[in-house]
This record gives C-alpha cells, structure tokens and sequence, in this order.
C-alpha cells in the first residue's frame, strides 16, 4: 500500500513539472524537432536567394536542380512572391554550354521577362562557369524558366516559375 502511494505522489509530481514545460514548448512532443522552412516558403518582400544547377542528366536528357539536388527534368518549381527581389546564380555543371531565363514560353527564342536572363542562344554560360541575375517579379502567374540554347528545352531542360501575390 505504501509503495502505490509514492508511485502516486511520483506520479503526480511529474506531471505537474512536465505538463507546464510542454505547454511553455508550444506542444512540441519530446524528441520532435521543429521544421525549417522549405524551398517554396518565401517572404512576403525582401531579397529571394536561388542557386540553380543546369546540365545533361544523359545523352538524351537535361535539366536543372536546387544547388545540392540532382539535375531532374523537367527542374524543381521554383516559387517567389511579386515585388520580392530575386537573385539567381546559375552554375552550369554540365559539359555543353547552358543558359537560364524566365520567360512565358518554353520556346528557345522566348522573350525574358522582368530582365531575368543568364547567356543568350549566342553567349550562353560555359560548362563549369556561373552567372548571376537580379529581377523584380511585378505580377502572379505561373511562368517557365528555360535554357535557351537550341534543343534545350526539348530534352527537358526548362522547369515552372511561380509567382504569388
């Protein structure tokens, strides 16, 4: 009997000391970690960071990929909100020259929209060189990002843009 009563009193003590911790830890179960957020989560303004790789997957395939991520085909959907200013860093890790432009065509000779252009069909970026774009998105909608060299967007090589109010 003496032995059910501490296990009680132990009992009860716990629960008073361990349910105030809990709530104090926004109900964050014990041994949960608290998530980061993803690739799409964006700010509502302010400065949008992407690091995009582009390059051959196979003889008969290319794509893009988060910087990290394997190359897939068609890229990752890449999310921003409108007046967020956006700085992409195209790496081209392939061994053909590549390209990286938003445009809402996937048609080689598509016109870039809001300046987002890395190379041209004439000047694209070379195998295992970088470029960087600044850009403003001033209105929603789903759009492309593409390689604009010939061939390019044919072998998967092109991936959504999406811009939110």
């Amino acid at each position: 009997m003496r032995v059910a009563l501490v296990a009680v009193i132990v009992a009860v003590v716990v629960i008073v000391a361990v349910v105030p911790f809990l709530l104090m830890q926004g109900g964050q179960q014990a041994g949960e970690q608290q998530t980061a957020p993803t690739q799409t989560q964006k700010p509502e303004t302010g400065k949008v960071e992407i690091v995009i790789e582009g390059g051959e997957i196979s003889v008969s395939k290319q794509g893009f990929g988060l910087k990290g991520q394997q190359l897939q085909s068609p890229g990752p959907e890449l999310r921003v909100k409108v007046g967020s200013l956006v700085v992409v860093t195209f790496i081209n890790v392939g061994q053909l020259p590549h390209t990286f432009v938003v445009t809402d065509e996937k048609k080689f000779d598509a016109e870039p929209l809001w300046g987002a252009q890395i190379g041209t069909p004439t000047s694209p970026v070379q195998p295992k060189q970088q470029s960087s774009i600044s850009f403003t998105p001033t209105r929603p909608g789903e759009y492309y990002y593409i390689c604009q060299v010939p061939g390019h967007i044919e072998l998967g090589m092109w991936g959504k843009f999406v811009v939110e109010e």
